[in-house]
């Protein structure tokens, strides 16, 4: 399976439909946005758990119902208005009929800047 450092790089790649790949991060490697994608012809994508690459084939969030809000593009800074990348982790939720959307807490127990 290759694997990109980010989404970015992800993104810039050409990939043949039926490839799996794999992040180390959504924005740089560790950043607990790491996530495997399953590459489909060209369709419509949300930007957030679903990209657009290079040359238009798309790559598709493979998760299930328990979703990280990282794999969307979450950033944990207190200042960015992070409303995109929640609703698409919402969207996903309910286009599978449910789950659980996991939103990292810091040491002290508080969500993180969301």
């Amino acid at each position: 399976m290759k694997t990109f450092i980010n989404v970015a790089q992800m993104k810039l790649a050409s990939l043949k439909e039926g490839q799996f790949v794999e992040t180390g991060g959504y924005y740089v490697k560790g950043d607990a946005g790491q996530a495997k994608y399953l590459i489909v012809a060209a369709q419509a994508a949300d930007g957030w758990g679903d990209h657009t690459l290079a040359n238009g084939t798309v790559a598709v969030l493979q998760v299930g119902s328990i979703i990280d809000v990282l794999q969307f593009g979450v950033i944990l800074d207190y200042s960015t208005d992070n409303t995109p990348a929640l609703q698409a982790a919402n969207d996903y939720l309910e286009g599978i009929g449910g789950g659980e959307m996991v939103i990292p807490t810091t040491s002290a127990g508080n969500e993180c800047g969301i």
